[in-house]
């Protein structure tokens, strides 16, 4: 519906018959009736995804609840969302983003039309130490050992585990719920082999970013190669197949603006480049990327939030974490103690914070406030009290 027409019945101020059938006349030629819908209207089926056919007309997605399967169609302007929960990130996706083995929200109108289709896993990411014939051991010795289910790829392509080798960069994709590893994603660290002169080649691949960033910022894609190509970039398998264009011939650039519940730490950001159907070597940016939109969280604080002490010089502290692990600024924190700032007096580091008071402190309330953010610059704050008791 046009801007013009909604800010019309916007400016009547009445329930006018005339508005209404203006309205919703609007909604039914764009075909979005069921966007028109109070949520409360809508229902939700939860469950696992066990198949998808993105062949048939309209698409299908198979989700299997309570023991019963149930094949949904899905038409065109379906919102889906891919969601991981391990670093609390929701991003707009695609249908074929959806995978066999993950959680499924599927959002439905009244009408059976699909509204919303949320994909949700748990992931987790590292760097291969060691391989032996069923499993992988990720640096920091985390072993990851799949199933017949599990799907592999390298690079793109479908793979064994024994295609997988010690520094080669690992996701493991599961379901949130069941725990069930379903996907072994591995990247292999671009060679540095000289090119044949004669091949479609990328001879420079960076990107702006210089520290993490939060939601609403943006970075630039700069590649340099064969001129006359389709480029694209991929920020590690979060986003991928961004577009860049061809400012000049072999300037390629790009843009990205950091969206909303978007968390990723030290991810590598890789260029494609595409020439007459022949592709270059891919090609990754010296700097990793990181991004945080989601604040840090303040954990554990003591004494807890209306504890009585009886002692009149309580050691107080606050720990705190990030959920991308992109850090936190250490000289952003601060501790305010009963209004007044005893930041300097405090032992402060990227994981607590604790203050332990040179003077006695009278019975009575005693008011904290901690203040922290991330590299990224997202800030968080946890005020509480408790009381001192001595007598």
């Amino acid at each position: 519906m046009s801007q013009r027409r909604l800010s019309t019945i916007v400016r009547c101020g009445a329930l006018c018959t005339a508005c209404i059938l203006a309205f919703f006349g609007a909604l039914q030629l764009t075909g979005r009736v069921a966007r028109a819908e109070p949520p409360s209207h809508w229902t939700r089926l939860r469950g696992v995804v066990s198949a998808i056919d993105l062949n048939s007309e309209p698409p299908t997605v198979t989700v299997t609840s309570a023991g019963s399967a149930r094949v949904i169609s899905v038409n065109s302007d379906a919102r889906v969302y891919v969601e991981d929960v391990t670093i609390d990130s929701r991003l707009r996706g695609k249908l074929d983003d959806i995978r066999v083995g993950d959680a499924l929200l599927v959002v439905l109108a009244s009408d059976g039309r699909v509204v919303e289709l949320h994909d949700i896993f748990r992931s987790s990411a590292g760097t291969v130490a060691g391989v032996s014939a069923n499993a992988l051991v990720l640096g920091g010795g985390t072993v990851v050992t799949p199933s017949s289910a599990t799907h592999v790829t390298l690079d793109d392509a479908a793979a064994k585990l024994s295609d997988v080798h010690v520094g080669d960069r690992v996701t493991v994709r599961r379901n949130p719920e069941t725990g069930e590893l379903r996907e072994i994603i591995a990247t292999r660290p671009v060679s540095a082999a000289p090119v044949p002169p004669q091949s479609v080649r990328i001879t420079s691949f960076f990107i702006s970013a210089k520290r993490p960033l939060r939601a609403g910022e943006s970075f630039d894609v700069e590649m340099h190669g064969t001129a006359d190509g389709q480029a694209t970039f991929d920020i590690g398998n979060f986003v991928t197949a961004n577009t860049m264009r061809e400012e000049t011939p072999g300037l390629y650039r790009g843009h990205f603006t950091i969206p909303d519940r978007f968390n990723i730490g030290g991810t590598p950001v890789y260029g494609h480049l595409v020439v007459s159907g022949s592709s270059a070597p891919r090609a990754e940016a010296p700097a990793e990327l990181s991004a945080a939109t989601t604040p840090p969280a303040i954990v554990d604080v003591a004494p807890a939030g209306g504890e009585p002490v009886n002692t009149t010089r309580p050691n107080i502290y606050a720990t705190f974490s990030s959920p991308a692990d992109i850090g936190i600024d250490v000289a952003s924190i601060k501790i305010v103690v009963n209004g007044r700032d005893v930041t300097q007096a405090a032992t402060r580091s990227g994981s607590f914070v604790t203050y332990s008071p040179s003077s006695d402190y009278a019975d009575g309330a005693v008011t904290v406030s901690v203040h922290v953010a991330d590299a990224a610059g997202n800030a968080a704050t946890r005020s509480w009290s408790f009381t001192i008791k001595t007598h």
